[in-house]
């Protein structure tokens, strides 16, 4: 099938350039100018290539095979990058045989959704959406269309919620986040004296085991008191949270020590609510949230240090919950 695709898509791109002189095509925008006007016939020459291709005659060829290809569907209007385009799609005798360009009942072109979910996974609304793909694209998508795409997605979504995670997060450990303690410590003294706090901190939470990390606070407690005594009593109330990664090595604290990661996904959060403050469903929230979670675990691509010693010092310790 794709060699004849192909073969139809080159013809295509030849007559379109026996129809328009490429010396009066100065600027990508009289590219798509002229394009724009090439593209409904061509793309209805694509549709008739891939029946064509798929079932492996000509239109009304009849052979020793019981199916073949003589009508279309009735004319749909398709939305497509290139605008509202009507199209017939090619109906074989039998009715088995379905488009890749132009999916059953779709009003969309294929790859046309996924662009409808990208703008509704960074928080865009139904009518922000059929703004943006009428400025761009020409194409006018009413918002219940554009319910209808991104609903398509609500089966993921709910096995997405059905990951078994209940008998994991009882039995979660908080940390909390070194990084932030340190910033919320230095606050406390001017910044002429800044950086000693610092260096002596990094005996608390670089000690090798929580008793010598204990001990190096309680003597920087009496170091710090008297002139800055919130600068550690701080750490001395939140040790119950601070001290849970002396449990783990020291490639795992490492991971530990910060929680950007954490603030990361957040952020992509928070911005989903300043673009869209109101969500008509329960539903709709969780598609947002879903997309923007795929979103970011693509940006998720950084090796950890010394993963594999990690991973399966975690399986030691959390035996059946990995």
């Amino acid at each position: 099938m794709g060699k004849k695709v192909e073969k139809e898509k080159n013809e295509i791109v030849e007559e379109f350039f026996r129809r328009n002189d490429p010396k009066n095509i100065k600027s990508m925008n009289d590219m798509y100018t002229a394009w724009k006007d090439f593209f409904a016939p061509a793309f209805q020459q694509l549709l008739d290539a891939e029946m064509e291709a798929k079932i492996g005659y000509s239109k009304n060829e009849r052979t020793n095979n019981n199916n073949y290809w003589n009508e279309y569907y009735p004319e749909r209007t398709v939305a497509t990058e290139m605008g509202n385009i009507p199209v017939k799609v090619p109906r074989d005798k039998n009715g088995e045989i379905d488009s890749d360009l132009v999916p059953k009942y779709s009003r969309t072109a294929n790859g046309f959704d996924e662009k409808v979910i990208s703008m509704y996974a960074l928080g865009m609304s139904d009518n922000d959406i059929q703004e943006q793909i009428k400025e761009i694209f020409g194409c006018n998508l009413s918002p219940d269309m554009i319910s209808d795409i991104t609903d398509k997605i609500i089966p993921e979504v709910q096995e997405w919620q059905k990951r078994k995670l209940e008998s994991v997060y009882p039995k979660t450990e908080y940390q909390r986040c070194i990084v932030h303690q340190i910033r919320n410590s230095l606050k406390y003294v001017p910044y002429t004296e800044r950086k000693e706090l610092a260096n002596d901190l990094k005996t608390v939470y670089k000690a090798s085991t929580e008793e010598l990390g204990y001990t190096n606070l309680l003597e920087l407690e009496e170091k710090w008191k008297h002139k800055y005594p919130g600068a550690i009593q701080n750490w001395i109330d939140n040790w119950d949270v601070l001290s849970v990664f002396f449990k783990f090595s020291a490639e795992i604290r490492k991971i530990m020590y910060t929680t950007n990661a954490i603030e990361s996904l957040n952020s992509i959060y928070k911005r989903i609510n300043r673009n869209r403050n109101v969500f008509p469903t329960d539903m709709s929230l969780l598609k947002v949230l879903y997309l923007s979670t795929l979103k970011a675990e693509k940006k998720w691509s950084r090796m950890v240090d010394k993963w594999d010693l990690c991973l399966s010092q975690f399986r030691i310790m959390y035996e059946g919950r990995i």
